[in-house]
């Protein structure tokens, strides 16, 4: 229920702000200066019932809605993480689950998941570059070289939404720079980048449903 709280105010505050009252956050620079969750501060920082947030609650949500740093660097210059969209209309019920026994933090308990990555305090340099760096250089896809694919005359089409909470948007805008970094303008000959108001991990408020396969065939054809 406090979910849902959160997630009106946001709207309230920050819907109408493209010009559109469509229930998606189009403009989400303007919505983090319209919205903040001190606003919805309980009396005392509190919690208090389902229409209004505690202390701990909202320091959690401004955590989530600032970048993280990591201690040591990730490969290909990636040196921190988020922010996530708490604030503009992300579903936060990934994280903190939905109500029901046993949801809460499902993701994080996923058997495949190392416990190096689980309990990060206790690394040193020495397993961070044995098991760490080496699972981050394959999972994170972050290396911007892409020479041989160009040079086989590949195309990329990358799709990132903005209420992502898996994949933050600020993760593939900073390795589309770095491509751009790259390979400058003629990027633009093998790479196009799209960011989709209102879309998550594959759901969201906008479900964004669109035929890649074509979209690549009619590009290279």
């Amino acid at each position: 229920a406090e979910q849902a709280f959160l997630k009106a105010r946001v709207l309230g505050a920050c819907d109408s702000l493209d010009g559109a009252a469509d229930g998606i956050v189009s403009n989400t620079a303007a919505c983090e200066t319209a919205f903040r969750p001190a606003a919805l501060r309980c009396p005392d920082g509190r919690d208090a019932g389902d229409d209004c947030l505690s202390d701990p609650q909202i320091a959690a949500l401004e955590a989530g809605a600032r970048p993280f740093a990591f201690a040591r660097p990730m490969p290909h210059g990636v040196t921190s993480i988020g922010p996530w969209p708490v604030l503009i209309g992300g579903d936060i019920r990934l994280w903190l689950g939905d109500g029901t026994e046993g949801s809460q933090q499902a993701f994080y308990r996923w058997p495949a998941a190392r416990p190096e990555a689980l309990q990060s305090s206790g690394i040193d340099a020495q397993t961070w570059a044995r098991t760490v760096s080496p699972v981050a250089e394959v999972y994170d896809a972050s290396n911007p070289d892409l020479d041989a694919f160009r040079g086989k005359g590949g195309r990329m089409i990358l799709v990132q939404g903005t209420t992502d909470m898996l994949v933050p948007t600020a993760m593939t805008t900073h390795y589309f720079e770095a491509l751009t970094g790259r390979y400058g303008a003629g990027l633009r000959e093998f790479v196009r980048y799209y960011v989709a108001p209102g879309y998550g991990h594959g759901s969201g408020a906008f479900h964004l449903q669109w035929d890649s396969l074509a979209a690549l065939d009619r590009w290279v054809e």
